[in-house]
């Protein structure tokens, strides 16, 4: 498949993903109550915030293990 028209597909599936979040959202803010949403929002938050730490750490720890191997040749 030429490059160009990767392109396009891949513009046009963000551009629908974009569209279904905003719609999702949408529907988040009418029907679920804004104490809700806030409780949900922490959640994903704190789970981002540990996915972060947790790719942190695997980088240093492979990082300090590629250290080791390179030492010892």
């Amino acid at each position: 498949m030429k490059q160009e028209i990767q392109a396009v597909l891949q513009v046009a599936r963000m551009t629908g993903v974009a569209g279904l979040v905003a719609i999702a959202v949408n529907l988040a803010l009418v029907y679920i109550p804004p104490n809700t949403l806030g409780i949900i929002c922490g959640i994903f938050a704190t789970g981002f915030i540990l996915k972060c730490w947790y790719d942190i750490a695997l980088s240093d720890i492979r990082y300090r293990e590629k250290l080791k191997e390179i030492a010892k040749k």
